[in-house]
This record gives structure tokens, sequence and C-alpha cells, in this order.
């Protein structure tokens, strides 16, 4: 089978061309207008079992002769060049969809990752052609609006009515956006695009999280155009409400490109793709932010009459993020290679790939994704805050972690004390217990409404906090609260390895780890925050504790480890 990837060689051409190295039926043109980038693409990739093969080709000139060049004609073209959101805008009808007309011609398959709303919504009109040649032409085979359909698809499966979607995507700090992609954004910076709102001017802070691994930092997001405002509306109805978002890193950097929107927007300055030059060379320098990249998506309906909410997010590093974009068509062509069907004729890529179909592509790649219920009033703080995640957990973990009423727990605990003097000050404070061993322990947990109020007895030593789901700037951490002082805690399930006589098996326990932290919701200083080694595990079917607590300058304020178990009085 041979495959033809316009833009081959540039950033999701060839990430698409190393993902189906491994299928030694392919043979893989890489095509570009520069043939000495197109054969160093190909030469990068000589230890792999596909066959690739370097053309030089101008997208924009006529196909045929270009094409010509190849011995046998592709079975499939890919297109992954863009900016698709120019080609509707600078090209008569007709030619913008040239490349896909031309597929059609030769009938080959056409697939290609655009996100221009226009270009997307427009694809259909090659539908009766493309069905007459037996081929399938699939537009929008990139994360919007392939990926964010297929989540709200998922998330609303069961909802009886879909009134909100909203998502975002933010690129990593160390990997510099393409080209093609920020010169589509640019292309609508500061011109309206449905619904009242204005390109990246219009939008909202957020943190994208996944359950059981630390969140991203809290970032601005500011609309784009994107398909999906066309599409949702024809899966759920004309009244439901679409927003679709993206942030860059650092936080100053999105702030600059909103001002620049705003500017353009009065008139001050003109459409600034014309800057789109000197914002790709300055925000290539730029490498200050998360080195992660990320993507949630919301949505908000109705299920049995009731309001209920679901989120789903995606977090990558560096170097996979900007795999996710391509998956799509990997997953279409080892569909292809499976002898499996693809639906004739031409369409956009809503409900092509389903979201189990990412998940099981991220899990090769180590990408961690997951969805939280946010209705929360079905859950505890900790189910909330790890999603999916929190049923893998032991069984005495979950049990503790799931209570739906007041429950006590009693066992023992070995204490150590901090040294430092300073230590001894915040431990009388907190009322932290004394050094001990086997010291009798016992934990009085009350369920509410809004949190759990945990109440610790340690041979008369009495320590209480508060347990919720933090909102606001610190959403997707748990909030510890004593007194006036407020912890931010991220939760993270980990493997641990236990030794049984010979043998060794795998046991998961439950991490605790600061993030940030208050007082009277103030933010205090970050380098001060306390911290420690603190886990839960599950050793002979017992719940057990560690809890090292330390802070800069003081050190350990309190060690206590053991064991408990649910107390009937």
């Amino acid at each position: 089978m041979r495959v033809l990837i316009i833009g081959g060689y540039g950033t999701f051409g060839l990430r698409l061309a190393k993902l189906l190295k491994s299928e030694a039926e392919l043979e893989i043109i890489l095509a570009g207008r520069t043939f000495t980038k197109a054969q160093a693409a190909c030469q990068s990739l000589a230890d792999s079992a596909a066959n690739y093969a370097p053309l030089t080709l101008d997208r924009n000139a006529p196909l045929a002769a270009q094409i010509a060049q190849l011995e046998h004609p592709p079975n499939i073209i890919v297109d992954c060049s863009g900016p698709f959101q120019l080609y509707a805008q600078e090209q008569p009808d007709k030619q913008s969809y040239h490349v896909a007309r031309y597929a059609i011609s030769i009938g080959a398959h056409y697939f290609d990752i655009a996100d221009g709303a226009d270009f997307v919504a427009g694809i259909s009109a090659l539908d009766k052609p493309a069905k007459a040649a037996g081929v399938s032409v699939i537009s929008g085979l990139s994360t919007y609006p392939c990926l964010t359909m297929a989540t709200s698809l998922e998330l609303s499966k069961d909802m009886d009515s879909v009134t909100h979607i909203k998502a975002g995507i933010v690129p990593s700090a160390k990997v510099a956006m393409g080209r093609s992609v920020l010169e589509a954004v640019m292309s609508y910076a500061g011109q309206p695009i449905g619904s009242g709102r204005f390109g990246l001017i219009d939008g909202f802070n957020q943190t994208i999280a996944v359950p059981a691994e630390p969140p991203m930092p809290r970032l601005p997001f500011s609309v784009i155009e994107a398909p999906d405002r066309y599409i949702a509306p024809q899966i759920y109805g004309p009244d439901v409400d679409v927003q679709l978002c993206a942030g860059s890193q650092p936080a100053s950097l999105h702030y600059m490109l909103r001002g620049l929107a705003r500017l353009s927007k009065w008139g001050v300055l003109p459409r600034l793709g014309l800057f789109s030059g000197l914002l790709y060379t300055v925000q290539s320098q730029i490498k200050l932010g998360d080195a992660r990249s990320g993507m949630f998506v919301r949505v908000d309906g109705t299920k049995d009459g009731a309001a209920t909410a679901r989120k789903w997010g995606v977090i990558a590093n560096a170097d996979t993020g900007p795999n996710i974009p391509v998956l799509p068509v990997l997953i279409i062509i080892k569909r292809l290679l499976a002898a499996k069907p693809l639906p004739l004729g031409a369409a956009h890529s809503a409900a092509i790939v389903s979201l189990a179909d990412y998940e099981s592509a991220f899990k090769a790649l180590n990408i961690k994704s997951g969805t939280f219920n946010m209705s929360t009033s079905e859950q505890t703080v900790f189910q909330t805050h790890l999603g999916g995640s929190f049923e893998a957990l032991p069984k005495s973990i979950k049990s503790l972690h799931s209570l739906t009423r007041s429950q006590s727990y009693k066992g023992e605990a070995n204490i150590t004390r901090g040294k430092n003097p300073l230590s001894w000050i915040v431990a009388a404070l907190l009322g932290f217990p004394k050094t001990g061993i086997a010291v009798p322990a016992r934990i009085d947990i009350e369920i509410t409404d809004k949190d759990e109020k945990w109440t610790r007895h340690f041979a008369g030593k009495v320590m209480s906090s508060r347990l919720s789901n933090a909102k606001g700037r610190y959403a997707h951490y748990i909030a510890e609260r004593f007194g006036a002082i407020t912890v931010y805690i991220a939760l993270t399930p980990e493997r641990q390895n236990q030794t049984e006589g010979k043998s060794k098996k795998d046991s998961k326990r439950l991490r605790y780890t600061v993030k940030h932290w208050s007082f009277l919701g103030l933010p205090l200083p970050k380098f001060l925050c306390p911290g420690g080694d603190v886990y839960e595990y599950e050793q002979d079917g017992r719940f057990h504790f560690h809890v090292d607590m330390k802070a800069p300058i003081f050190g350990r304020l309190v060690k206590y480890e053991g064991w408990l178990i649910a107390s009937d009085s």
C-alpha cells in the first residue's frame, strides 16, 4: 500500500511517518517543496520496516505532473501541510479542494489534518464523486474536531441533552508551535467567530488535569475558530453552546497575543497574519513553562431531568504531545491495513475515530488521560479528584476514601517529632503528637455535603483538618485546611514492590504531594511550602499510612506511620 504524505518532512507529517515505521506493507512517500529536506527525512527513517521515498511536490500547483514522477500512484493521500484556514480564503472553491479532487480522480483515499472550520465544513461537497469512485474522503482528522467530538460523544452518551461543550488545548512550552499552525491562528485573531466571540480575545483561565497525575499550571485560554462549532449543532441541536479555545506558554506570551488581537479588532493593527513570521520567531525562542502539553473537554447537559457535567483531560510529555494531531490518520491507515472498511464518500471526521481508539494509542505512547465526573454530589472528595483511577486502588484505601457516612478508624502509630526547636513551635500550634512507639491511634472521619472533617487522636493529642475539592485557581487539587492555613494536594497512585519470601508483587500506593499553600485564602511563597514523604498503602489487607511532614527552614515537623481498621464504636 502506497501512502503519499504532503508536508511529509514537516512537524506533523514526519510524526505520522515515524508512527508508521513498523508497517512493512507500506511504501511511504514524503513530499514537500524541498527535495533535500524530503530526502533527509527518508534517510532518518532508513532502519524502519516501512519503505520511504522522497518527492518534490507543491500542493498549490497542478498535481498530476508532479505525482507522475512516482512509479505507481498512491493508494492514500494525506495532506499534513496547511494552513487549511487560508486555502478556502485565498483560493477559489474548487481549487481549495484540488488535492482531494485529485485523490478521487485516481481512486485514492484522501485524509487531512485540517482544523479550518470552513474547509472541513465544505468537504461534503465531494461526497457524490467520492462515493462514485469508491473512496473515503475525510477532512478534520486533527485535535479539533476529531478528538473533541470523539470525547464529547463519549462523555454525553447517556445524557438526555447537551447544553455546553467547552474545550481547550495548550502546547508544551518546550516545543515551538508550527509555522502553519501559527499562521492559521493569526488569520482569525481579533475577528468574529460566532456566538458574539472574537478570536484570541474572549476566554478564561483553566487548569488541565488528568486523574492521578500532577495537573498543569493554571493558564489563560482564548477562543479560536474550529470546525466543532459547525459540527456540534448537527449532533446535539442548534442550541448547544460550543466554546473552543487554545492557550500558550508562558502566560505572558498568551496575554501579549490577546493584546495584539484586541488592537486588530479595534483597527489599530491590520490582520495579524502579517506578523506570523515575527511571532513564530519570538515563540520559538521562549521556552518558559510546563514541558507538557495538554487538553481538556467539558460537556454539560442533563440526565434524568437533573443537570450533569463531565470533564476529560489529556497530558503528554513534550516529545509525545505533537503526535496527538496525527493519531486519527494513524488509526485509519491501520484499519485499512487490517482490511477493515471505511465509510465511502466525503465527510468531516466526527464519529470516525472513537475515544477508545484514541486512548489505546495514548497508552502505547505513555500519554495520560482520564475523566472527572463534575457532579460531585454523587462522589466523595477522593473519588472526584482521582476520577477513573480511584477504582484501581487497593481495597482498604478505596474503602476509607469512599465513605458516604461518618466513620471512625482505630489502630497504632509510631511517631517521631522533629529535632529543630523551630519545628517544636509549629508542632505545638498544630497539635502534632509527641514521639512514641505503638501509640494508640484513632481517626474520626465526619462526612458533610461539602467536605470531610478528619480528627486524628494520638495518645490524647488531637489534630483536625477539613478536606474538600479545591476551586478557582487551585481546582484539581484537594484542599486540606488546618485553621487559617490551607494546603493544596495532588494525589498520585503509584506502583511499589512488596517482597513476599522470594517473590515480588506490584501493588499500588496513594501518594500525597503538597503543591501550594495559603493563609486565609492568600497565597504564600511556594519555596516555603511544607511537604514531605506522605503516602497510603495496603499490607496484609490492612490500611497503612506513612506521613513524614517537613518544611523548609524547620526541617521535619513530625513523622507518624502505622495502620488503621474500621471501628464499630
